[in-house]
């Protein structure tokens, strides 16, 4: 992090009342922004709740000013108050938090996280408007679970805004890693609470900017890799935020470290999913027959609901052997090669969505970590060896036994569960734009103009009834029609033109 100016501590100012202005924007652009990271329907909702809140997911933060962080030190962590030496003015500052780096009276160099007043409460109070609008999306149309995604993103939002299970997981992490090339920063428990949290600071160099120091790409690459095969199948606990601000890197004379931050967003991957996803590495690392191979048993036996995978049956072979080439065991890996999102829409067709909505919510976190981890890899731009990958996977796989996988056995076509409209466009796109600049554009389904109604903001539809049109007629005309390609609707709201159309590709 950029270390900013230190000044004493004791010479910030008198406590202030700390503004309540971050809670509830903070809150739902840190909602929209969750969803958004996640892989398939939750990031369709993401926008669909970004276009109808008037949200920008990438709206500048807010950021406490000093006299403010000393004001909820104080109040919040006395014994951290007490003992802070220096405090740097210019913090790195997120979504929902600021991490100040500074010193204790002991010379100790720390980095204090401070989350921002409110926005816990606010997320608890927002999240099932969320969740229900999400329920009235296109997504409904694929089988969108409210109420499981309610219990599993109430918990993991709520672990990632409790510092204290941060604080249980980045020890967790740091003994499980010590001794080795990747270091996870020390925990102050005496200095860290719910909102607070106090750890070693741990000076790395951002993989956006490994090209300009001495450190070798190729070096970087291989530790992200050992990183992965050890987090995933050995201690199945895997970080679910890797963007380029959450890990760096670093020379201590002739060796290369990996430094990770930011342990809010964790999955634990139990026993039964490690074994499975391990034993379908060394499934897809036998060969290229793995694309007409029946992997149903193995995807049902990591939570994914069958009924949805019968509908995509003759693709998901394909799929699963694009899926997992990265940890087939190659020795000259090339990142910038793997394009799974590609595969998919190739093999599937729209019925990728009744793909990723099949998948457990846990599933796409864990996704979300293959997907930070990979564009860091494209980043470093270097091939990689990932035999770390499958051979960790095999050790797994020995130990839970052999599983014979069967060829597939004939079945119907993809298509036979949308045997009711022949459409004629394949997509129904939305674009809300503010003067020259896109504030949201989404491309879903065709399926979604039977939702037409649900896509719509609640002051541009009242607009559009003004005019004597009625969505709901509109959306059934379309659908009797096949949805032909065309213009559904353009309105202005204010300063907003919110475009709606019927596209085929």
């Amino acid at each position: 992090m950029r270390a900013g100016r230190l000044i004493k501590f004791s010479t910030i100012g008198a406590g202030t009342a700390v503004r309540s202005l971050f809670s509830k924007d903070s809150a739902r652009q840190y909602l929209v922004g969750t969803l958004l990271e996640q892989s398939g329907i939750p990031a369709k909702i993401g926008q669909m709740i970004a276009m109808r809140t008037g949200i920008k997911a990438d709206a500048p933060s807010p950021r406490l000013e000093l006299p403010e962080v000393r004001h909820l030190i104080e109040e919040q962590c006395p014994a951290l108050a007490a003992e802070i030496e220096e405090i740097t003015d210019h913090p790195q500052v997120a979504s929902l938090s600021q991490v100040h780096r500074g010193r204790l009276r002991s010379g100790e160099s720390v980095a204090i996280k401070i989350q921002f007043p409110g926005v816990t409460e606010e997320i608890d109070s927002q999240l099932d408007d969320f969740l229900a609008l999400a329920a009235r999306s296109p997504a409904r149309a694929f089988g969108f679970s409210r109420d499981g995604w309610r219990g599993f993103l109430t918990e993991k939002l709520r672990e990632e805004l409790d510092y204290r299970q941060e604080a249980i997981y980045q020890q967790e992490a740091r003994r499980s890693f010590s001794g080795t090339q990747i270091i996870v920063p020390e925990i102050f428990s005496q200095f860290s609470t719910a909102r607070i949290l106090t750890q070693s600071f741990e000076p790395a160099t951002s993989v956006n900017d490994v090209a300009q120091t001495e450190i070798r790409a190729t070096a970087a690459a291989s530790l992200m890799v050992e990183y992965l095969a050890s987090s995933l199948f050995d201690h199945r606990l895997i970080h679910c935020d890797l963007n380029p601000g959450n890990y760096g890197f670093r020379k201590s004379g002739n060796i290369t470290n990996m430094v990770l931050y930011d342990f809010g967003a964790m999955q634990r991957i139990e026993s039964l999913h490690a074994s499975t996803l391990a034993r379908m590495v060394v499934v897809a690392a036998a060969g290229s027959s793995a694309a007409e191979l029946d992997w149903g048993p193995l995807l049902t036996s990591l939570g994914f609901d069958e009924s949805k995978l019968k509908t995509i049956r003759a693709g998901i072979g394909a799929v699963m052997a694009s899926l997992l080439q990265p940890f087939t065991g190659d020795t000259r890996w090339d990142p910038g090669s793997w394009q799974p999102g590609r595969e998919i829409d190739k093999n599937l067709g729209d019925g990728r969505w009744w793909f990723r909505m099949a998948g457990p919510p846990w599933f796409l976190y864990l996704m979300r970590s293959v997907q930070g981890w990979h564009s860091g890899l494209k980043t470093l731009g270097v091939e990689v060896d990932t035999r770390p990958l499958s051979d960790t996977a095999k050790q797994i796989a020995d130990r839970a036994g052999v599983w014979t996988p069967q060829r597939q056995t004939p079945h119907e076509s993809n298509n036979s569960i949308h045997s009711r409209p022949q459409w004629k466009s394949s997509h129904l796109k939305v674009k809300v734009t503010e003067g020259a600049e896109t504030v949201v554009e989404v491309e879903m389904p065709v399926a979604a103009i039977e939702n037409l109604p649900d896509l719509v903001p609640d002051e541009v539809h009242a607009m559009i009834r003004n005019r004597g049109i009625d969505l709901a007629t509109v959306s059934a005309d379309l659908v009797q029609q096949g949805a032909p390609p065309g213009v559904v609707f353009e309105e202005n709201a204010g300063k907003r033109i919110y475009r709606v159309w019927l596209e085929k590709k």
